[in-house]
């Protein structure tokens, strides 16, 4: 079997994050930190990381997760907002990080 490179770069990204992320907070799945990088690889050039509040995502950590996709450019990382915000689930905010590019991504949940 030959080994598959996507996996490899998949590995790669996981760990570089791991390392960039825990240099800006801690990571917990459950909610009780500021971050979890998803672990299960879904197939595509992406990876999601579930962030738990709101200010652990600054203008900073958006850069060291740029430069951790300097090698990987058709990569991108997920942040995806877990926190409530004004009372409502903010699981539809957050970002898509790229090594050159940042897109915001607005609740489409209606508020009240």
């Amino acid at each position: 079997m030959k080994p598959d490179p996507r996996e490899d770069e998949w590995q790669t990204l996981y760990r570089s994050l791991g390392a960039t992320l825990s240099r800006f907070g801690e990571e917990d799945a459950y909610g009780n930190g500021d971050y979890w990088i998803v672990d299960d690889d879904y197939g595509d050039t992406s990876h999601k990381v579930c962030v738990s509040r709101l200010a652990f995502i600054t203008p900073e950590l958006v850069a060291a997760v740029q430069r951790s996709l300097s090698d990987m450019p058709h990569w991108r990382v997920l942040l995806q907002v877990d926190e409530e915000v004004n009372g409502l689930p903010a699981s539809s905010t957050g970002l898509t990080v790229c090594f050159d590019s940042v897109e915001p991504h607005p609740s489409s949940r209606t508020r009240p």
